[in-house]
């Protein structure tokens, strides 16, 4: 049997009700979970019309790829979506990844206000988004082993250029960057303990299994609420007061 990315097959013994039971709780955290999803990207939707404001948009966008590759990784797009559909999975494992990135990406140089605040960070979020296209047009060749592969690479040099962005934001005063660096990072956090689980560093237990839930619902919240903060009318006076780097 072999895969285009890895595999990981947790495999437990109990009693029939108990494995049942255990089922329909995971069911129900991960409902919780997307009904949190469902929630923040209405809402954002509801004040991007209002506001016009491509943050709010781009928020949202990058909230649906978040709830779908949450829904990729517990198994429930190929169970309800595409389950006579194998095939959907391989693209899918390119796709979803490269638009969340993308959506991330877009949502950061527009609340950071980055043309504004620095052309140079502006210009290196164009070249990872560059980065991230390789996947895709890896992806739509049918080399789905080299895609994820550069997919996976574009998501970690991403993630820690965008913890620097921020950082270093955070530290000059820059309106919003301290509220996207915890969030940034919390979600960060929840990352590394899914990949040490993945390997075997970590146990395999409720923690480990949710880690990416819990981060990405609490990365959710909190960017909501920076978008909130931001518009206004003392948080746009803040983001004019950042210096120009």
């Amino acid at each position: 049997m072999s895969a285009s990315e890895q595999l990981l097959i947790p495999i437990t013994v109990g009693h029939v009700e108990k494995t049942f039971e255990k089922l329909a709780t995971n069911d129900l955290i991960f409902g919780l979970y997307i009904g949190l999803i469902l929630v923040m990207v209405l809402y954002n939707l509801f004040l991007y019309f209002s506001t016009k404001d491509k943050s709010y948009f781009y928020y949202v966008l990058y909230m649906v790829f978040v709830g779908i590759t949450q829904a990729m990784l517990q198994g429930y797009t190929f169970r309800f979506l595409w389950p006579n559909l194998p095939i959907l999975n391989n693209y899918a494992a390119i796709l979803v990844p490269f638009f969340n990135g993308i959506a991330a990406l877009e949502f950061i140089r527009n609340f950071l206000n980055l043309k504004s605040v620095s052309k140079r960070f502006n210009k290196g979020i164009f070249w990872f988004e560059a980065f991230y296209s390789i996947s895709l047009v890896l992806g739509i060749m049918g080399m789905f082993r080299s895609a994820q592969i550069a997919v996976q690479s574009a998501a970690f040099f991403t993630a820690f250029y965008v913890l620097g962005i921020c950082s270093l934001l955070a530290y000059k005063k820059i309106q919003g960057a301290k509220t996207l660096l915890i969030a940034w990072s919390v979600f960060l956090c929840s990352v590394i303990i899914f990949v040490l689980r993945n390997v075997g560093i970590l146990p395999y237990n409720n923690l480990t299994f949710y880690a990416l839930q819990i981060g990405s619902a609490i990365e959710a919240v909190l960017l909501s609420l920076a978008l909130a903060d931001r518009s206004t009318p003392t948080g746009e006076n803040r983001s004019l007061q950042g210096k120009r780097l």
